[in-house]
């Protein structure tokens, strides 16, 4: 069974996928989003970081420009993605799988969502072959997105008279990092 789904890539990390398969996909992302300015964030889940060395030191080895915005939502990347005018974005998550799962959602310029119809298959392709030279050294910086993010919010409150009580279960997502940020 592939990792790599319609739409995006997904599965037991350690066993059906590993570190050099990341930087790999790190290393290939370019030639499908054709583009190099790329924004990357990620989950809670423990292979997270590990599977973020990996593929922004591929990405970077392809020469390209790393932004990385830490630990935030699914939305918080395609917000930064399309406010900010990345060339594209890597989710590391593997969203409502189990824990022993992690993966990758990419999307290209505008947060157009890359599957299989438009380039998982064929960086599933390029994944199988080794990494080439390096074409260019990259870089990578970190930007906190959160106010900026957050801020949207806001046009959605304006109107609550009174101080707002609420329960909000994240459901260990990401959220939970933002909940108690929120501008009010």
């Amino acid at each position: 069974m592939s990792i790599f789904k319609a739409g995006s890539i997904r599965g037991k990390y350690g066993e059906e996928w590993d570190r050099e398969v990341a930087y790999r996909i790190g290393y290939y992302i370019p030639d499908i989003l054709k583009g190099k300015n790329i924004v990357v964030g990620r989950d809670g889940r423990n292979s997270s970081p590990e599977i973020f060395k990996a593929v922004t030191e591929g990405l970077m080895l392809a020469g390209c420009s790393v932004t990385d915005i830490g630990m935030i939502d699914t939305p918080g990347l395609m917000f930064s993605n399309i406010k900010y005018g990345f060339d594209g974005a890597v989710m590391i998550t593997a969203s409502h799988n189990p824990p022993d799962y992690n993966g990758l959602k990419i999307s290209g310029k505008s947060g157009l969502v890359i599957s299989k119809r438009n380039g998982l298959k064929k960086l599933e392709e390029l994944v199988q072959k080794p990494v080439g030279p390096e074409l260019h050294a990259g870089t990578i910086q970190f930007f906190d997105i959160k106010e900026s993010y957050l801020s949207v919010f806001n046009t959605y409150i304006e109107d609550v008279q009174g101080e707002l009580k609420c329960i909000v279960d994240c459901s260990n997502g990401m959220a939970s990092i933002l909940i108690n940020k929120t501008p009010r």
